[in-house]
């Protein structure tokens, strides 16, 4: 609690739940505040109304409106509440005023007041969200509403003009002028985030401390004077936690990329799994924009094949999180299907976060079956063929790839191969499946890549082997999980 003699505050003119706080006790409620002003004049020397404006009808038939019409479907939410900066000023002053008039110690320790007024100011509009727009106010979303009653704007990155000072102009800009050198934009380090604005909570309290009673005295009005300059329409920004929808894609055709082919700026290719899959929900959904994820990827001109690859769409930032039913997923599977005869797509559902992190760990450890056409310089015996089936469990050194070098780190990866059988189909052409551990460059296995590979099929048949084709026949990863609801809800 803050500890101040009880004439001072008296000769402050604070507001109700200021004077609560200044005074250590419980901030009085929403109601409780809206009584007490309906015949008082609502100024406060720190507040500046914004107290009694968050307690008011006009704020909340104001959250009402903006909440309704933000597009986002939720009955729940979570707020972050931005206060004018102005108050890190006015409590300097107060403390300031207080410590010189009261002829004690007592004091208003940093922080103390804003925090206090803050917390007041959060309870308050979760009870107006509550009471008035019917939401919920939760510590975890879905919906992220951004409450700001502050007036500067967030860092452009342009030279000036990134601070709006309309509403503060005073108090901001003597400060600024009292220490420019806080307020300067400085050199950010590549790979760290610059801060939002140059005006900020910890750029202003640097600057107060390098000012001495005297020049705060000089500078600005001790004690403030009591306004309602605060009590105005905050700023909203609403964010919705991403959505993720998973399921299995097989893939009939060669040629056809995961996801949008890209190089050098150009696209190759028409299409790609990703879009063939998802592009139609994306009005559905109404995201912002989504993120393809799979349990590995097949080269452009592999097949994917048997009970398909797991994949998952994080839909970022979505309105229409109410209309993903499990009946709209299973008609989305029966459209894509009838449309095309490139993929085929099934197992769609909604899943949450900590599954999505399932798929990625059980990426990295699953076991994967393929099948290839080889071709052989000399043709194979019986004996070789029998050499190749009795191989289980073989351990290979694979180099990075030549064809992937420019983009891939150059490293030594140790691969388990678990089984292989081979067949002929004519001389010297045959048939080769094979189960790997997670991550094997097949192609690479087969021809060796001049002896990157060790052993391949090269090395173990002593001649040369080029691969016609692959196809990938199964991930043995059992995902996504089970349908439990014929209505998922949205993941959290």
């Amino acid at each position: 609690s803050i500890l101040v003699p009880i004439l001072v505050v008296c000769e402050m003119k604070l507001c109700e739940v200021c004077y609560s706080v200044v005074e250590g006790k419980v901030a009085p409620s929403l109601n409780t505040v809206r009584d007490l002003t309906k015949d008082q004049d609502s100024a406060c020397s720190f507040c500046k109304g914004l107290c009694w404006y968050v307690c008011s009808s006009e704020l909340g038939a104001y959250l009402k409106e903006e909440f309704h019409g933000c597009g986002f479907q939720a009955n729940a939410c979570t707020i972050a509440v931005t206060l004018p900066l102005s108050l890190l000023i006015i409590e300097r002053l107060l403390s300031v005023y207080v410590k010189d008039a009261s002829e004690t110690k007592w004091v208003i320790r940093k922080d103390d007041l804003v925090d206090g007024v803050k917390q007041f100011v959060r309870d308050a509009i979760s009870t107006q969200i509550s009471d008035v727009v019917g939401y919920a106010v939760t510590q975890e979303g879905p919906l992220y509403a951004s409450i700001n009653f502050s007036t500067v704007t967030k860092d452009d990155g342009s030279d000036e003009g990134d601070v709006n000072l309309e509403m503060l102009p005073e108090m901001l800009r003597t400060l600024t002028t009292l220490c420019p050198e806080e307020f300067r934009r400085r050199h950010v380090r590549k790979g760290r985030k610059a801060s939002a604005a140059l005006h900020n909570q910890a750029s202003i309290g640097k600057a107060l401390d390098k000012l001495t009673i005297e020049q705060l005295k000089k500078s600005f009005h001790v004690p403030p004077e009591p306004s309602n300059e605060f009590a105005r329409v905050p700023q909203l920004e609403f964010k919705h936690d991403s959505i993720y929808i998973g399921g299995r894609y097989k893939k009939f055709c060669r040629g056809l990329s995961q996801t949008p082919w890209i190089i050098k700026k150009e696209r190759l290719g028409d299409s790609s799994v990703e879009e063939l899959l998802v592009r139609d929900l994306m009005d559905v959904v109404g995201a912002d924009e989504t993120k393809f994820s799979s349990a590995g990827r097949e080269d452009v001109d592999v097949r994917m094949l048997g009970s398909g690859r797991p994949f998952v769409v994080e839909f970022i930032n979505p309105r229409n999180c109410f209309n993903i039913t499990q009946d709209l997923l299973l008609a989305h599977e029966g459209v894509v299907n009838n449309s095309t005869d490139k993929v085929e797509l099934h197992h769609m559902q909604v899943v949450a976060r900590n599954q999505v992190q399932l798929l990625r760990e059980g990426a990295e450890k699953k076991k994967k079956t393929y099948a290839c056409p080889i071709w052989t310089e000399r043709d194979l015996i019986q004996v070789d063929l029998d050499k190749i089936n009795a191989i289980e469990n073989l351990i290979i050194q694979q180099y990075t790839p030549l064809r992937v070098s420019h983009r891939r780190t150059l490293m030594c990866r140790d691969r388990q191969l678990y089984r292989l059988h081979i067949q002929k189909v004519k001389p010297n052409f045959f048939y080769l499946q094979l189960c790997s551990q997670s991550g094997t460059y097949i192609k690479e296995f087969v021809h060796g890549d001049f002896g990157r590979t060790t052993p391949s099929m090269k090395t173990l048949l002593g001649c040369e082997v080029d691969i016609l084709a692959l196809d990938v026949l199964d991930v043995d990863l059992e995902w996504p999980p089970q349908i439990t609801s014929t209505t998922p809800q949205s993941s959290s």
